[in-house]
């Protein structure tokens, strides 16, 4: 039990390094296409700078995996883990791409939080503010 714990553990930490990186590397897609007024430090530089520093710590950590976990090198655990996470990335670019080809209505409302019903970014003109 105290195994399974501390493994657990060490691999949500890992997860939410994956999930920086991967932030990271998102916001410099995102503010490379629409700059949005910002200046490029913010926009571009810090972001880039933490992306390749972040990845840079996921690669060590897969690496010296075992090591966290304190099992022996070569041990199962040190590499079903984390490859957990990347079968859950490969499943959900699967479906996401499912989505895309089946339902494209239902994938360009993806991200639009409470409009996603309506499938517009902003309320409409008939809706009244309260």
């Amino acid at each position: 039990m105290t195994d399974l714990f501390f493994w657990l553990g060490t691999t949500g930490g890992f997860g939410i390094l994956v999930l920086l990186a991967l932030t990271s590397i998102a916001v410099v897609a995102f503010f490379g296409r629409d700059g949005q007024g910002e200046r490029m430090w913010p926009r571009l530089i810090a972001p880039a700078l933490a992306a390749v520093l972040l990845t840079l710590i996921v690669v060590l950590a897969v690496q010296n995996y075992a090591t966290l976990l304190g099992v022996p090198a070569g041990s199962a655990a040190a590499w079903i883990l984390p490859a957990g996470y990347a079968l859950v990335f490969v499943i959900g670019l699967a479906w996401g791409s499912l989505l895309k080809a089946r339902k494209p209505q239902l994938f360009a409302a993806i991200g639009l939080g409470a409009y996603a019903v309506t499938g517009q970014l902003a309320p409409s003109a008939t809706e009244t503010v309260s």
